[in-house]
């Protein structure tokens, strides 16, 4: 409306007085939304080449009727599969998506014959290369699993370190051709080390010191230094009993689409595990799957038996659309993203009596916990099965570890899906360990009993580490904790585009008012076979076609290759009637992707 002041209905530049309008008088804060002012041109930058091709056809059309003076005509640019004769078309299929007839059937399930695999088992980056026409993938993605925790002494035993995550996406949709970054997770190491300080009856430079040291110079990276808080630095018991470590993460990263990682396993408890005061991180329990709760003793304040260490696959990294909820006897090649809880420990261990540590989770079931009664270590969880690796094999997968415990366990299910057995004693051995070193029998006071490492994890399955186990009273010596196995990356074909190396695309029949003796076609298409592997005709009797030779007009949008081709001839024929109008474009020898955006047939 006007303004009443002016009689203004616009304001013009011619208006405004220069200098009148400061920054002083604009407001810091207007009103204006950003939807007023942003303007977004990367869907007009994408669509520039394709647009412009889109006029040269327009134009050529219109010259149709200008200088060709040609009277009627269709036009059909492909919003829909209306005006082509569906019926009597031969392997030109129609994508909806971007509006276009191919000489490609996409997205066809592959024949086992044909699917191709790769597996990736070395820790660390990589890259998966697409081939040219697959898009879609099977990936089977597994963490790096957690390492088993160490056994100290008082008979006391680690957790078994939690399974990685596993994830199993069926038909992942790739774009062909592309690389997709990925990187396979490294297992955590086994907890443990040994004592290096003085054994409180000895008196000067231990007995064993180049035993220690050759126990450091193997096991350097399990050098965790604790401290026993009940007793001080002194007279010793400067311990590097140890959780394991946790699992690297494994990732396959086909960005835009779903990132799928699959969660290193976590750490299996270990002794001393509260008052880990060592130069690493504090190990991470939690994880892809659960590592199993350490036992403690009464002469240290280690982890309480009571403590779960839970799953974070599926609340980290959750599948859209996929199962997370597993149940044991799961049949092969369940999909979906997959981690379990870690066991209880249970028991105090004294001078006399064992304490018990908890399995560590698995992909399918969550870690069992130590007894007791009778004293057992618990199992570790259950792993799924897959044959994505030959297409028929099934192999087990991201089993926990087994808890480290007094006597030997229940028949352990972590076996088959590639985890470590949690160790085991029998009764107090005359011949202590160190580090795995035997040492050979010992007559000074406070080092009866022998040490038992957990058992490593299968590399590439994602098992946990087995937890270690110590019997006796034997500051000399620990349990380790078997190392955790490494993930594994596995990627099958599922599906491709496949390649007809020939194509007939026809219209519907349309109706003259009069018998036309001249017709021209335009055509509006992407021929990375060219010309001369395709013929076009017309027919004005839905029995004769005549030929039409197709010229490159030139028009070309970008790289993309979307080109127009025009071409006439003059028609004939005999059958009755003589106003029914068809056009036919027939492809032959074809290796390429052959895409036709659009066809106009004009006549007079």
């Amino acid at each position: 409306m006007p303004n009443p002041l002016t009689g203004l209905t616009q304001i013009k530049s011619t208006d405004i007085t220069d200098g009148s309008i400061t920054n002083a008088k604009i407001s810091p804060s207007p009103s204006i939304p950003s939807t007023k002012v942003d303007i977004d041109l990367s869907l007009a930058e994408a669509q520039t080449p394709f647009n412009i091709g889109l006029l040269g056809f327009k134009k050529a059309v219109n010259e149709g009727l200008t200088i060709f003076n040609l009277m009627d005509g269709i036009v059909d640019e492909f919003h829909s599969e209306g005006g082509i004769d569906t019926a009597e078309n031969s392997n030109a299929t129609y994508d909806a998506t971007s509006d276009f007839y191919a000489n490609t059937n996409p997205n066809q399930p592959l024949p086992s014959p044909s699917i191709q695999r790769q597996s990736f088992i070395s820790p660390g980056a990589g890259t998966y290369s697409v081939e040219p026409t697959t898009t879609a993938v099977d990936v089977l993605v597994i963490g790096g699993a957690g390492g088993g925790g160490a056994g100290g002494y008082n008979n006391t035993s680690g957790g078994g370190g939690g399974a990685g995550g596993l994830v199993f996406y069926e038909n992942y949709p790739v774009t062909p051709g592309s690389s997709i970054p990925l990187s396979v997770g490294e297992g955590g190491e086994g907890g443990g080390g040994v004592n290096v300080g003085l054994l409180p009856t000895v008196s000067g430079p231990h007995p064993y010191t180049p035993q220690y040291q050759a126990a450091i110079a193997i096991n350097p990276e399990r050098s965790f230094t604790f401290y026993n808080p009940a007793e001080g630095p002194s007279p010793g018991h400067t311990f590097y009993y140890s959780p394991g470590q946790q699992g690297a993460d494994s990732v396959f990263n086909a960005s835009p689409a779903v990132v799928i990682t699959a969660e290193g396993g976590g750490a299996g408890g270990g002794y001393s595990h509260t008052t880990y005061v060592g130069s690493f991180p504090h190990p991470t329990m939690v994880g892809g799957s659960g590592g199993g709760t350490a036992s403690f003793s009464t002469e240290d304040n280690s982890e309480s038996g009571n403590a779960e260490h839970a799953s974070t696959q599926t609340s980290n990294h959750p599948v859209p659309g996929l199962s997370n909820d597993p149940l044991p006897g799961t049949p092969i090649n369940a999909r979906g993203a997959f981690g379990s809880s870690g066991g209880y420990a249970s028991g105090v261990a004294t001078n006399s009596a064992h304490a018990n540590s908890g399995g560590g989770g698995g992909a399918s079931t969550g870690g069992g916990d130590g007894s007791s009664t009778p004293q057992t270590g618990g199992a570790g969880g259950e792993g799924l099965n897959y044959n994505i690796a030959d297409g028929s094999t099934p192999v087990g997968y991201a089993g926990g570890g087994g808890g480290g415990g007094a006597n030997t366990a229940p028949p352990n299910e972590s076996v088959p899906y590639g985890a470590g057995i949690g160790q085991v004693t029998t009764s107090n051995a005359s011949t202590p360990y160190l580090g795995g070193i035997p040492l050979g029998p010992i007559s000074v006071a406070y080092s009866t009993g022998e040490s038992f490492p957990g058992t490593d994890a299968t590399a590439n399955r994602g098992g946990g580490g087995g937890g270690g186990m110590t019997e006796g009273v034997t500051p000399a010596g620990v349990g380790l904790g078997g190392i955790g196995g490494s993930g594994v990356i596995i990627v099958a074909e599922s599906k491709f585009d496949t390649t007809s190396t020939s194509m007939t695309l026809i219209s519907d029949t349309f109706t003259a008012t009069s018998t036309p003796s001249t017709a021209r076609l335009v055509v509006f298409a992407e021929l990375p076979d060219g010309l001369s592997d395709f013929t076009a005709s017309v027919t004005r009797d839905n029995t004769t076609f005549n030929a039409v030779t197709l010229t490159d007009e030139g028009y070309e949008a970008g790289s993309s290759g979307t080109k127009v081709f025009t071409g006439s001839t003059p028609l004939t024929g005999t059958a009755s009637p003589q106003v029914q109008l068809r056009w036919k474009i027939v492809g032959s020898s074809l290796t390429g992707t052959n895409k036709i955006h659009g066809v106009s047939l004009q006549w007079k």
